[in-house]
């Protein structure tokens, strides 16, 4: 199965298999995108490991694989911060231990994905997403065509 590697600092997408990096692509990230992603709002990418949990071929995006954000890691500092209640951390526990979506509307944030521009427009200069990983449409098609659910992600600073 592919691994997708992001790496924050270089603003690069790679796409591995078997050991070998098939394509490496410039990326777009969040608009403050440094740091760990603290709350719905920041506009961080994450960092972390995840899998793509969602895909949405009838995204205003062209099209969008959603990542498993926030993870069980996120939710034990969002529940120590008082930014989540006991079920919600519970839910983001039970959500990844199912290999499915965790909620994406607690304070945490949610709805962090791989994606192209907006259907129709050309793809914004610098840093301009909400928290997820923008790539050109040729880009997104052929990850769209290569990662089902299930793919490993690692974001890293």
């Amino acid at each position: 199965m592919p691994k997708i590697r992001i790496y924050k600092s270089a603003r690069r997408l790679e796409l591995w298999e078997g050991g070998a990096c098939l394509g490496a692509w410039p990326c777009r990230l969040g608009r403050s995108p440094e740091g760990l992603k603290d709350l719905e709002g920041d506009g961080r990418t994450p960092e972390g490991r995840f899998t793509i949990c969602t895909r949405n071929a009838e995204s205003r995006f062209h099209l969008f694989m959603g990542l498993s954000y926030p993870t069980p890691g996120d939710a034990a500092r969002g529940l120590a911060q008082g930014l989540l209640t006991v079920p919600e951390a519970a839910a983001i526990g039970e959500a990844h231990a199912r290999g499915v979506r965790p909620p994406w509307d607690t304070a945490l944030g949610g709805q962090v994905g791989i994606h192209a521009a907006p259907t129709g427009q050309p793809m914004p200069e610098g840093d301009w997403t909400e928290g997820c990983i923008a790539v050109d449409v040729d880009v997104m098609r052929e990850l769209w065509e290569r990662c089902p659910l299930g793919v490993a992600v690692s974001i890293h600073p």
